[in-house]
């Protein structure tokens, strides 16, 4: 059977989204005590979309600068799309007079629109983007080439001339590597290496004046059914590449547990040249006091600590029943717990899920449910 709505509700929240017989959305509904807003989209005989409305709502009062309304215009498989705000006469002829637009007419202004986005596809491909500010009077665009199906070079050219292409290059159509140039002059490169098919390591050289350096390192392990067990992230500092954090899982049967480790409150200072490098960077964002902090002993000083313990168990369709985070430490302790009741229909389908929060009494308190319901074929 074909979902045609969910409902969601907590204490706070009130959702309800509905579809079509294709799977598209064509309302959504949201409401809390301050905030609400309605989506309402409509399609042509092709299953492509025509228009988008959505409509902010602050307690009775309609929120202008979020509120907005997209038009479709289709070209073959290529688009635009014109978006028009809720102070615009074309937002105003939407939803005041009930006006629904038919495809292909033009009962709006291209004029009034506050930004024009443009999509030209080649063959079911797209092949380039093209961006318009309004009302700023700003463009941009993104043009995209390909080779035996894959992309392999992306140039993005912004309104004051910088131009950006991203290279990419394979090798048995798995991906080796990812250049990255802003005016002709080299920016990134990212480095893949398989086994068996399965990526092992990726490397990312960043540049530092004129030299190109390795700025950062990710490994993977994998178990024997291929699913990775182990991730491993290095990154450069004070010259050296560090190990900085690391992920953990386990798989047994219908429970996947994970452990997080990591230096703490490094990794957003991860991949600099020197530390000379860094401490210009957090000069320049107004944080000089942190250049003592962030000095050649700080790793060895703080550590690598164990962030937590999540444990998740799924049921027989691969739903979430049970979510459990443990203390570091103390695999005893419970930080959190939540429970999920799921109820299937006679097609095995979600009926509805309920979720409990365990309390530290061990007692199952509500916090939400989301209810599924069904077009039938009869």
């Amino acid at each position: 059977m074909l979902l045609f709505k969910e409902v969601f509700k907590d204490n706070d929240v009130t959702s309800i989204s509905i579809y079509n017989r294709d799977g598209k959305l064509i309302s959504e509904k949201y409401k809390t005590e301050e905030y609400s807003h309605t989506r309402e989209l409509t399609y042509n005989d092709q299953k492509k979309p025509v228009s988008n409305l959505f409509v902010a709502m602050h307690k009775t009062a309609v929120d202008t600068d979020r509120s907005v309304l997209q038009v479709y215009e289709h070209t073959g498989d290529s688009y635009r799309i014109l978006y028009f705000t809720a102070t615009s006469k074309a937002y105003a002829q939407f939803t005041t007079a009930g006006f629904k637009a038919a495809p292909g007419s033009k009962w709006y202004q291209e004029q009034e629109s506050a930004y024009i986005d443009e999509f030209i596809t080649e063959n079911g491909v797209l092949v380039a983007e093209h961006k318009h500010n309004c009302t700023e009077g700003t463009k941009s665009s993104i043009i995209y080439r390909y080779a035996n199906g894959l992309k392999t070079e992306e140039t993005s050219t912004t309104e004051d001339g910088t131009v950006t292409v991203v290279k990419y290059q394979y090798e048995k159509g798995l991906l080796q590597s990812k250049m990255t140039l802003t005016n002709q002059q080299f920016t990134s490169l990212f480095t893949y290496v398989y086994k068996d098919e399965l990526l092992i390591n990726e490397e990312q050289m960043g540049k530092y004046n004129e030299a190109n350096y390795p700025a950062f390192t990710k490994k993977y392990f994998y178990n024997t059914q291929k699913k990775i067990e182990k991730t491993e992230y290095y990154g450069l500092y004070d010259g050296k590449m560090q190990l900085y954090k690391i992920e953990e899982t386990v798989y047994k049967g219908n429970v996947t547990t994970t452990q997080l480790s990591q230096v703490e409150n490094l990794d957003w200072v991860m991949g600099y040249y020197n530390l000379a490098a860094l401490h210009n960077w957090l000069r320049s964002q107004g944080m000089d006091e942190l250049v003592a902090m962030y000095n050649s002993q700080f790793i060895a000083k703080t550590g690598m600590s164990k962030l937590g313990c999540t444990i998740k168990k799924v049921d027989a369709q691969g739903n979430l029943i049970e979510q459990v985070m443990k203390f570091p430490d103390e695999h005893a302790k419970l930080m959190s717990k939540v429970v999920y009741r799921n109820e299937y229909n006679e097609a095995n389908q979600l009926d509805f899920i309920i979720s409990y929060r365990v309390n530290e009494g061990g007692k199952p308190e509500e916090m939400d449910i989301k209810k599924y319901y069904y077009y039938y074929d009869n």
